[in-house]
Parts: C-alpha cells; sequence; structure tokens
C-alpha cells in the first residue's frame, strides 16, 4: 500500500507576527508565541484541488488565540535580587514591552526584599 500526502505549511514567525498585527492594534513587532487551541480553524479558500502548488493561497481564520509575549525571566530575576517589593513597579516598567502584571508573594509574609540569591526567586505566568 502507498499514499501521497500532501501539506501547506506557514512560516510560524511570519504566522505569528501576522496574528498578533491583527489582534493587537498597536502591536510593537516584538517576538511572540501564539498559543491556537483546538477550537482555532484554518480553512483553505481555494477551489483548486491541488492548493499547495498555487502560489497565492487565500485562507480565513475562525476563532481565539492567545497571544503572549516572549521575555527572558532569567533577566527579571536578576532585576529582582535584593530589591525591596516596591520597587517592582519601576522592574516592570523596563519590561514593559514584553510584561505586564508583575506582583509578588512573599514567604514569610513580613519579608520586603527580594531574596539575594537568584535560585529563591521563582516567576510563575
Amino acid at each position: 500500500m502507498q499514499a501521497t500526502l500532501n501539506s501547506i505549511i506557514f512560516n510560524e514567525n511570519k504566522f505569528t507576527t501576522y496574528l498578533a498585527s491583527q489582534k493587537i492594534s498597536d502591536f510593537n513587532n516584538l517576538p511572540v508565541k501564539i498559543i491556537i487551541p483546538e477550537s482555532f480553524i484554518i480553512d483553505v479558500k481555494s477551489t483548486s484541488t491541488t492548493p499547495w502548488l498555487e502560489k497565492e493561497l487565500e485562507i480565513s481564520l475562525s476563532g481565539e488565540v492567545i497571544i503572549k509575549w516572549n521575555y527572558d525571566p532569567e533577566t527579571i530575576k536578576t532585576s529582582l535580587v535584593g530589591k525591596k517589593w516596591t520597587e517592582i513597579a519601576e522592574i516592570e516598567s523596563k519590561y514593559a514591552e514584553s510584561v505586564s502584571g508583575l506582583d509578588a508573594h512573599f514567604t514569610p509574609f513580613w519579608q520586603v526584599f527580594f531574596p539575594d540569591d537568584i535560585s529563591r526567586i521563582t516567576i510563575e505566568e
């Protein structure tokens, strides 16, 4: 038995940039990651029986995606080392193009400084 499989493949960086620019009016062209749920539909709009051979291809996209900016958590952790918790807004502003909503939780609760040891700082999304 023999079979042939044809598929259409998108450049991931170009596709994610395109989706982000369509969904975010002031998109800053920084690298993003797109999380595409199973309910998202990519529909090929072609009358051709071999759309993968066409030079241009019309597609329809429907559904919602989650857009996350790429960031380096280690860089953020380094910025937090030894800082007072009240400085978190200033640190967040340094990374405002890719991070928002930084919040800190300390154990014990009366602690007011981030640890001096970077391995004791964790980042959760």
